[in-house]
Order: structure tokens, then sequence, then C-alpha cells
């Protein structure tokens, strides 16, 4: 019997390489021909595109002393640089981050702390109002969430969300990260499974079916096993789906795990970079994307050197599957972009790109903690472990995955 790990994301392959650690046997399977989950990278003429885009957040001292000195891979230290757009006036205006110390720049109406509701929290909506004032909440927050999310924010429950910090202690925004000197976030995955016995990793495999009972995985090439573990970062919904006798009703189970999908659309232009921001989100309705990273700010040679490379991030409700053709206008993004003063005038894009990921944007509405008890008691007595951001259902960040992983497999084996 052997222990299996689905999917070699950052979480997965944190779970691999412990159980190779321990001198398990163990198999991993990932269904793309290219392992990393987002955080890969893909290369198309002249630009180095990386998925999410990633960036090495929540890497502190003991996980970069557990991956060790990687071979190929040497890491330099960005400090982020990140501003939010509101609606002042019915134009957008650039506010950084964080909000708190820096929305004196704002007229008074924004500064003033009037308008706080006293009343309970009952939803996420509340807990952001209680939290950061009305201004802030209602001006920045509120309409941000409701494009990154796509769901009424009345839905969710006040915390769901654990990095939104009580008042006082408010931080929204990177502060600092690493990212590859002269590489892609790609490359680092790459290294990661480098270091893996190639004989147990089996690319382009998928788990088709799974029996919690008789502890069988069945596969994409016709093949099955039995497993004493499973470690799954496969998104909750589709592995559900794979299990032949859950004793749930899937489609409840559906309603109680809702996410959203994301088109990250690439966008090189000829210039110089002048701003003094790396990252920015949009609240203002009128723009349908919620994010821009400028990823030649800190991802050496990704793109010419007389150009800039963008990623322009926008989400879709759980209704749209991944089926469908892209539904970014690069050129209509560019405009918009030169309109919020983010690029000047007459500029022309000299590359795009767009990609569909299902299942980016996850989140817990007022059904999903009782329904996660359910579910995770009976896979965990099948020795089913959930890892990753898909898997524990949170929001987690590149470095936090990976230690998911790790530290699973480790809690395993201490039970």
């Amino acid at each position: 019997m052997m222990q299996l790990v689905v999917g070699l994301g950052m979480s997965g392959i944190g779970a691999a390489l412990t159980l190779q650690e321990m001198g398990e046997n163990w198999t991993a399977v990932e269904a793309e021909l290219q392992p990393g989950g987002w955080a890969r990278s893909k290369e198309i003429s002249a630009y180095r595109l990386d998925f999410g885009p990633h960036i090495m957040l929540d890497f502190g001292d003991e996980l970069f002393q557990w991956m060790g000195q990687l071979d190929d891979i040497v890491y330099r230290k960005h400090s982020s640089k990140s501003v939010f757009f509101c609606e002042v006036g019915g134009r957008p205006f650039p506010v950084h981050l964080p909000l708190e110390e820096n929305i004196s720049t704002l007229p008074d109406v924004f500064r003033t702390p009037s308008g706080l509701h006293s009343a309970q929290e009952t939803s996420y909506t509340t807990h952001l109002l209680q939290t950061f004032g009305s201004a802030i909440a209602s001006h920045f927050l509120i309409p941000y969430d409701e494009k990154r999310l796509c769901v009424d924010l009345e839905t969710l429950p006040p915390k769901w969300n654990h990095r939104v910090l009580p008042k006082g202690k408010v931080k929204v925004g990177e502060s600092s990260y690493y990212y590859p000197v002269d590489a892609g976030i790609g490359d680092l995955t790459k290294e990661l499974v480098h270091r893996l016995d190639q004989n147990r990793v089996k690319q382009g495999l998928s788990l088709v079916r799974l029996s919690l009972s008789k502890k069988v995985a069945w596969f994409s090439d016709g093949s099955s096993g039995e497993f004493n573990s499973l470690y799954s970062s496969i998104p909750l919904p589709a592995f559900l789906d794979l299990i032949e006798d859950f004793s749930f009703d899937i489609q409840k189970a559906r309603a109680a795990l809702p996410y959203a999908h994301s088109e990250l659309t690439y966008l090189a232009v000829k210039g110089n970079w002048t701003k003094d921001y790396d990252f920015a989100r949009f609240a203002p309705k009128e723009l349908n994307f919620h994010r821009l990273t400028v990823l030649s700010n800190y991802a050496d040679n990704c793109c010419p050197k007389d150009e800039i490379l963008v990623v322009v991030e926008t989400n879709y409700p759980p209704s749209i599957g991944n089926r469908v053709a892209s539904r970014a206008d690069p050129e209509m993004m560019l405009k918009q972009l030169i309109d919020l003063g983010i690029f000047p005038p007459k500029t022309k894009c000299s590359f795009s790109h767009s990609e569909f990921v299902e299942y980016s944007a996850i989140f817990s509405n007022a059904q999903t903690p009782d329904l996660l008890s359910k579910v995770s008691a009976v896979l965990e007595d099948a020795s089913v472990h959930l890892i990753g951001k898909f898997g524990r259902w949170e929001d987690m960040l590149m470095g936090r995955a990976l230690t998911s992983g790790i530290q699973s497999v480790e809690q395993n084996y201490k039970d």
C-alpha cells in the first residue's frame, strides 16, 4: 500500500518531498504535463508569463532552510508597493496601501469615521464596515471584494477571510516578498519537483475515481492502486465528484463550496514604468478587472528590455466553466489603463495573451462550516487529507501552501 499525493502544486510538492524524506512508499500524480499548479511559468516568444501571478510570500527562514540550497535558483527580496483605486468625484483615484495609513490623501469625507455601523456583525459586509469604518469599507473594500469574489457579500460569514485583521492592525497588501533572480516562478517548482524520485512522479495522469471504503484510486490511464493515506490539493468540489461512495448530496456540497474563476490577461507595451507601485487593486465598478500586477518590475527578463509586461486579472462567477471563449478584450483593457493614467496616451500593445483558470478564488458562505466539518470527518476516517489552498478552503499564500503539505504529512505521522 502506498501514500498517494494528488496534485503537484506547491502543497503537493511539499507533501511528496516530506514523504520522500521519511523514506515512505509514495506516488504523486499530476494531471498537467507541467507541475506547479498556479506556481508555474509559460514561455511565448520573447515573453515569460507567470500564472497567478505568483510571488514568494510567507517564505520565512524555516521554510528556506527546509528547501535547502536549490542548485540553480537565486532569490532576491523585494519591497512591495501597492495602490488601491477608489472613486472620487466619478473618477478613479489611487491611494497607497495600507489604506488606513494613507487615507489622508483623500477628501475629508473619506477620512472621517462617521457612519460607523454599530449593528452586530452578521455578514462579511458588516464586518468590513465595523473593522475599517464606512469610508474605507464602502469606497474600497466592499466594491473590490464584490468584483474579486463575484458573490453577494451578505451571503458570506463575517470573518471568512482570516487575512482581514482587526482595526488598528490592518495591513492590506504585501509588505515584502522573494522572487527568483533571472528566472520565473515556474523554475522554482521545477527545481523542487526535480528533487523528487522521478520514478514515483506521474505527470499527465489524473485521478478519475476514488473509493473511500476500499481505499482504492483509479487513474486516467486505466490503472488503479490501493492507498494507505491520500493527500489531495485539487479543488474540493471537483474532488468530491470523484468519490463513488460519498454519503453527502453533491449538489448541496457545491452550494456550500462557492468559488470564482479567473482570466489572466498579459499585456506588453513599449516604454518605461514610472509609477511608484508594482501592484494595483481596482474598486470602481466600470472596470471589469480587479487587479493589476507589473510583472516586469520584479521578474527579470520576462519581456524585451524596452517593454513593460503587466497582468490584468478578471474574476467570473461559478456559472461560467472553463470551456468558454476568452472574454478578455486586451485593447479595451489597455484603453482603460490609459484612462486611469497608468499608461500614457497613445500607448500601443506589443503583445497580449489570456489564460482562463478554474477555482481561482474560494470562500465560504453560511453553509460551508457545517458541510466542511462533515466532509472532513468522513475523509479523515478514510485517511484522506486536504492540503493547500483548495483543500483547506482558506485564503492561502504561496509559502503557506507549501507548508500545508509538509505539516499535513508530519501531523498524520504524529497521530
